[in-house]
């Protein structure tokens, strides 16, 4: 699909399952526990822990029981929580965005959950310095739907053009179906943390599999 973007856009986008595989931080995320509980049990957790995740379990519960009182789930939910993740864009995402960037659109990324876990998470997608605004749900008190965290773009560009970009069918489109935003929801070609709707509503403008599939244009260049 061809994306018209300019002076005149915001691309606001979805960081979870949208620029990349949220299933890769979870991975990573336990890879950090194994490694700080192989000194205390003698052992490499990892394998099973991802196998009690897998099956619907509590892993941190597991392995705390493993160190017996010498760590606690607390801990090793900071541990998860706050690693520098190892994690990868997905295709074609740094591509959009820095083409979006340099046709002089603002850039920015709406985000639910913690601010160091998801500003970790930024830092190591390298993607810090090409953002214009970044909107985190614990940051400013409200979580998607919430009106207030499309909002903070809409005050600060009351007069551009936006676009969105989201994977959760359930709560990312809401508010920018309701503002009249192009909206674009990437499809879940499996590896989704959660489960999308087979009929959404509201129902976003556009699917695509990838990023790949979007091909960013000057909005004056649009037929």
């Amino acid at each position: 699909m061809r994306l018209p973007l300019g002076p005149d856009s915001c691309l606001v986008v979805d960081l979870d399952d949208t620029l990349y595989a949220e299933i890769d931080f979870v991975a990573s995320g336990f890879r950090a526990v194994a490694r700080m509980l192989t000194p205390l049990v003698g052992a490499d957790l990892l394998v099973p822990m991802w196998c009690r995740y897998r099956s619907g379990e509590n892993a941190f519960a597991w392995a705390a029981e493993q160190c017996g009182a010498r760590v606690g789930v607390d801990e090793l939910l900071r541990c998860y929580r706050e690693h520098r993740p190892s994690i990868t864009l997905g295709p074609g995402v740094r591509r959009v965005l820095t083409d979006a960037v340099a046709l002089g659109a603002v850039v920015g990324v709406v985000t639910d959950g913690r601010s160091v876990t998801q500003r970790n998470k930024l830092a190591a997608l390298g993607l810090t310095g090409l953002l214009d605004h970044v909107v985190v749900s614990e940051e400013i008190g409200s979580e998607k739907p919430d009106p207030r965290n499309y909002g903070v773009f809409v005050d600060r560009h009351p007069t551009r053009r936006f676009v969105f970009i989201g994977d959760n069918t359930r709560k990312d489109f809401v508010v920018p179906v309701q503002l009249g935003w192009l909206t674009i929801c990437v499809r879940d070609t499996g590896r989704h943390i959660h489960r999308q709707d087979d009929d959404p509503r509201p129902r976003p403008d556009h699917m695509i599999s990838s990023f790949e599939e979007i091909e960013v244009v000057a909005a004056a260049a649009a037929p």
